[in-house]
C-alpha cells in the first residue's frame, strides 16, 4: 500500500500523467462510437476527449482529493494511493456526462471559452460567436428558447431573456451592439454576474453532451 504526502500541485505534476492515461482508457469506447466526427464542427478528424467546461482534469482531481486534504491547507495525506486514484477515476464517470469529443482545433477553442479574465461583454459574446461558428449547435429552435424569459431563468439563471430581437423594449438590460446568429441579429443580455457566468457554461455543457 503506497502512502503519499503532497500538495495539490505536486500530485498533479507527478500523478497527473497517470490520470491522463486512465482518462484516455476510460473514454476510448465513447470516442470510437462517435466515428471520428467532431461534436462541434462535424468534421471528420482524430478526436480528443475534452473535459466539459468548468470540470477540467486538475479541477476533478482537486475535488476528488478533498477528503484527503489537511484541514485549511493545500496539502494531502493519502494513506492508500491506489484508493485515491480510484476515487479520481470514479469522479470522471459517467463518461457521457463528463466529456465531449472534439477535433484538436475545436478542443483548443472550447477550452478557452471559460476565461474569468474576460469582461462580461467579451465573455458572453465570445461564447455565442464560438457556438455560432460551429455546425448544428445553435439551432433556430434553441435560439427561440433563449428569447424566452422562463427558459433563460430556469436553464441558465438569467433574470431576463438571454437574447432579444428588440433592444428598445428593455435597452438597459442589453448590449447596444447586436450579434448575428444563424443569419439574424440578436442583442445579448448584459445582466451577467458570477452565478450567471457559471450557469451559462453549464448550459453549454448540457447542449453539447446531449444527443451525441
Amino acid at each position: 500500500m503506497a502512502k503519499l504526502e503532497c500538495t495539490n500541485q505536486e500530485f498533479t505534476d507527478f500523478i497527473g500523467p497517470l490520470i491522463r492515461n486512465k482518462v484516455a482508457y476510460i473514454t476510448r469506447n465513447d470516442k470510437t462510437a462517435q466515428k471520428n466526427r467532431c461534436r462541434l464542427c462535424g468534421k471528420k478528424a482524430e478526436l480528443q476527449a475534452a473535459h466539459i467546461l468548468g470540470h477540467d482534469r486538475p479541477t476533478v482531481i482537486k475535488e476528488a482529493l478533498e477528503n484527503y486534504r489537511k484541514q485549511d491547507q493545500d496539502y494531502y495525506i493519502i494513506e492508500d494511493l491506489s484508493k485515491a486514484i480510484e476515487d479520481i477515476h470514479i469522479a470522471h464517470l459517467p463518461v457521457k456526462e463528463k466529456f465531449v469529443f472534439l477535433c484538436q482545433d475545436c478542443h483548443r477553442q472550447y477550452d478557452k471559452l471559460d476565461d474569468e479574465r474576460k469582461s462580461n461583454k467579451d465573455y458572453i459574446t465570445a461564447i455565442f460567436e464560438f457556438l455560432n461558428s460551429k455546425k448544428n449547435v445553435l439551432s433556430d429552435e434553441l435560439l427561440a428558447e433563449l428569447l424566452d424569459k422562463d427558459y433563460s431563468k430556469q436553464k441558465i439563471g438569467f433574470d431576463f431573456p438571454v437574447l432579444s430581437l428588440n433592444r428598445e423594449v428593455n435597452k438597459e438590460r442589453y448590449y447596444a451592439t447586436p450579434i448575428e446568429l444563424n443569419g439574424k441579429e440578436y442583442y445579448l443580455c448584459n445582466h451577467l454576474f458570477d452565478k450567471q457566468r457559471k450557469a451559462l457554461v453549464e448550459w453549454i455543457n448540457h447542449i453539447l453532451i446531449s444527443d451525441k
